[in-house]
């Protein structure tokens, strides 16, 4: 009897609660006809081996078993008892799927040296192996020794070879040496012994729901755990060549269409494990009703994949975040099961649009309201408040300064009238000293475009009558002295960004102007007026 039928016929009887018990054939397992049972009718048994395609798909039994394909599932056939077969040796059928030699005396009729028929073994014997007597090769009262025919030796019952035992492990030590394995020999008498775990069946071997030790099935053999094959993987109830545990493949022919045993990919749209659940387009994820991809993803095509949504898939909109004041790109999934990661962008000076979409890009229609609140709104073009933060500088400091710091801070020493018309280069913070008597009145001193600027009026007279004039979007503050006069009749014009006159005493500029004319937000210049 074939290993994958073997292993059908053990789960059958464990589905029919019938006894187990062995032949001398190691790989063949019989059943005993349990108590009052006589012949019975054709008994069907509904998906017990799995899914199939076709009964050729389904593990074969034999003619007392047969195998049939209805809606997808395996069904097999069990013969009447006493129906003729010729399978394995057999010659009738004992009713629980199995070809035996025998289930009633009048089976071995003709048979001279076994004219009896052992119901329990399903054998027909000797009269020897009957007459409830150790003799002959027997290790026991009629069982054991596999050369006489008597059949294999009940759990408890003495042994020489693991072959004498139904359990195939002759164990311990019955008034001789040590014990046989699955298909070893004890160097004295040993006991028929049920296996508690493989290890106790050796090499090649496993320990069976029963307590039987049974050989490892070879690859495509039925099973149902791993312990039970040779290469240790029992996959959709095969032994299979590898874990195969990877997604859309199957070790069974009637999953993938592949050999049993050989892990193989799902065909394209198949997924009879129900691996590919649909995701939404979001997730970028198995696709609707496409099942597997049908394709490798590994050399040894133990793994594959689902068929995902593609590349013309939206898997995430456009937004516009107010609070951080950035953008979302949209984006499509890559067509290999992913939403790349969202691009991000600040929008700078700039909020979102009214659909919180995406930044907007000037400031042509709403002017201020388009700006954040660091920004203001130059013509068409939202620029930040202040100053840079970091001057470029030049590669040497300009004439015009006194000297120049090394953060890129132009210095001005007014002496004589070298401030009465000075201008702040470009690319600099700027400090303008007017630090003697009269040194910067009636001047006009302006300040750089886009940067710092601090002018300093502390001597008497120092800034009489000057014009301080701040540039664009550069920031200026003024400082008047506690000295007579040092900031009489001065004229602060400020930018659109911070503008402040600070004063130590009693003279103070005569205006401060500029700052209503831009109806900016929190860059709106300051306007201390030294109160």
């Amino acid at each position: 009897m074939s290993f994958t039928w073997r292993k059908w016929a053990l789960g059958m009887a464990l589905v029919s609660a019938a006894a187990v018990s062995c032949t001398q054939d190691f790989n063949v397992f019989q059943f005993q006809e349990p108590s009052g049972a006589g012949a019975s009718a054709t008994v069907t048994s509904t998906g017990s081996a799995g899914e199939c395609s076709g009964p050729d798909t389904c593990p074969q039994g034999n003619s007392c078993n047969r195998a049939s394909c209805i809606d997808g599932k395996c069904d097999f056939q069990l013969q009447t008892a006493g129906a003729a077969c010729t399978d394995d040796g057999g010659q009738v059928c004992d009713g629980l799927g199995a070809c035996v030699e025998c289930n009633k005396n009048s089976d071995c009729d003709g048979n001279a040296a076994k004219p009896l028929c052992d119901k329990k073994k399903k054998l027909c014997v000797s009269v020897q192996c009957m007459n409830t007597v150790k003799d002959g090769a027997e290790t026991d009262v009629d069982c054991g020794g596999t050369d006489q025919g008597c059949g294999r030796c009940a759990d408890g019952k003495i042994c020489l070879l693991a072959a004498d035992c139904n359990s195939n492990l002759c164990k311990g030590d019955a008034g001789g040496g040590g014990a046989g394995g699955a298909g070893g020999m004890a160097s004295g008498p040993g006991v028929c012994a049920p296996c508690a775990t493989s290890a106790d069946c050796g090499a090649g071997a496993y320990c069976t729901d029963t307590k039987a030790c049974a050989p490892h099935g070879t690859q495509g053999d039925v099973c149902v755990a791993g312990d039970e094959c040779a290469s240790g993987f029992c996959v959709d109830g095969r032994c299979c060549d590898t874990a195969c545990d990877g997604t859309c493949v199957a070790c069974s022919n009637a999953k993938s269409g592949g050999k049993d045993g050989e892990c193989t990919v799902f065909k394209q749209g198949d997924d009879l494990d129900m691996e590919c659940v649909d995701s939404k387009p979001a997730a970028c994820g198995p696709a609707l009703d496409k099942g597997c991809s049908g394709a490798a993803l590994d050399p040894a095509g133990t793994t594959s994949s689902c068929e995902v949504w593609d590349a013309m898939t939206s898997c995430t909109t456009a937004s516009c975040d107010t609070g951080k004041n950035e953008q979302t790109a949209a984006a499509n999934c890559d067509g290999k099961g992913a939403c790349p990661m969202p691009v991000k962008t600040s929008c700078g000076s700039y909020v979102c649009d009214a659909m919180n979409t995406a930044c907007l890009k000037d400031c042509t229609s709403n002017k201020e309201a388009n700006c954040n609140l660091d920004s203001y709104c130059d013509t068409t073009t939202c620029k930040a408040c202040g100053p840079n933060a970091n001057p470029p500088g030049l590669a040497l400091c300009p004439s015009q300064c006194s000297s120049c710091s090394a953060n890129n801070l132009c210095i001005k020493n007014c002496t004589g009238n070298a401030c009465n018309n000075f201008v702040c280069p470009d690319g600099y913070d700027c400090f303008v000293n007017c630090a003697s008597n009269d040194v910067c009145k009636n001047a006009t001193i302006t300040c750089p475009n886009t940067y710092d600027c601090s002018i300093e009026c502390a001597s008497t007279g120092a800034c009489e009558g000057a014009t301080l004039k701040a540039s664009g979007t550069g920031t200026m503050g003024v400082h008047c002295g506690n000295q007579s006069d040092a900031c009489k009749n001065t004229k602060v014009n400020c930018g659109v960004n911070e503008c402040k006159a600070t004063c130590d005493g009693m003279s103070k500029p005569s205006s401060i102007t500029g700052c209503g004319n831009t109806p900016d937000k929190s860059c709106k210049c300051t306007t201390a007026t030294c109160q």
